[in-house]
């Protein structure tokens, strides 16, 4: 017969009760010739035509998340920091953020991110304050109607898992990271909570996976409760492969919504 497991809302099917032991051990032990039958299904498809999904294509998804996972946690696997990231971290006045929101946390599986984002800023903690200036810049800044606030940087490693085309970072991630790190931006602002209004991202040269990539983001503006941020997404030495404008609202008059960012929280 079908035997049917829930599992975080996720839904999988086994035939001849492979499910009949209980726990992760048993999940696995029963999935583990699933691979196999995937790879039997694809291979014995037609020429041209399409595979349906199938439970074992699945399966097959999650022995290697957990063995990849399971490698990290007992070797302490990991991405190694690009040189061109030692210049940010010695860089005076920047600091490493300690938090990120709970989706780059979770996706920092080993798969789709090879480590979390790691964000350098002048003010990583989030602390209230009217705007964040560099002192070289409060000058230019008087004489300007716009003012220049102090970049945020964010070291992003996208794994095998985050891809469109084979072995290419799928746009969506992009947009993703890009979105996360003006977040990071707002954040540094010290203004609370805020929230995207629009994301106007250009691709301009498909990223290679498995490589480690700087965002770079700058508010440049800020009227009333709408801030304007810029950002670069490059290989960190100068080669630019997206970039995107953004539009964060602060919220209106509410208790609720504009309370500062929680202990490990911040805006996206």
């Amino acid at each position: 017969g079908v035997h049917a497991c829930s599992c975080s809302h996720t839904r999988m099917y086994f035939r001849n009760g492979a499910l009949a032991a209980a726990g992760l051990g048993g999940l696995v032990m029963a999935a583990a010739s699933a691979p196999a039958r995937a790879d039997a299904q694809v291979a014995a498809a037609p020429a041209g035509k399409s595979v349906e999904w199938h439970p074992a294509s699945h399966v097959k998804i999650m022995l290697n998340k957990i063995s990849t996972i399971s490698k990290m946690l007992v070797a302490g696997t990991g991405a190694e920091r690009p040189k061109w990231e030692d210049d940010i971290a010695a860089a005076p006045g920047l600091q490493l953020r300690e938090t990120c929101t709970r989706m780059a946390q979770s996706s920092a599986d080993g798969l789709l991110l090879l480590s979390p984002p790691r964000i350098y800023t002048t003010n990583p903690k989030g602390d209230l304050m009217p705007q964040t200036m560099s002192a070289s810049s409060v000058q230019e800044a008087k004489d300007s109607s716009v003012h220049h606030y102090d970049p945020t940087f964010c070291v992003w490693h996208f794994g095998s898992d985050a891809t469109g085309h084979p072995n290419t970072v799928h746009g969506g991630a992009i947009a993703m990271a890009l979105d996360e790190s003006c977040g990071h931006a707002f954040v540094s602002l010290g203004k609370g909570v805020g929230y995207t209004a629009y994301l106007h991202v250009n691709y301009k040269v498909p990223i290679p996976a498995g490589i480690p990539v700087l965002i770079t983001v700058k508010p440049s503006k800020i009227e009333g409760r709408k801030v304007y941020l810029a950002a670069s997404l490059s290989d960190g030495a100068g080669k630019e492969f997206s970039n995107c404008e953004a539009l964060f609202l602060l919220p209106r008059n509410d208790s609720t919504l504009a309370r500062p960012p929680l202990k490990g929280e911040i805006s996206a």
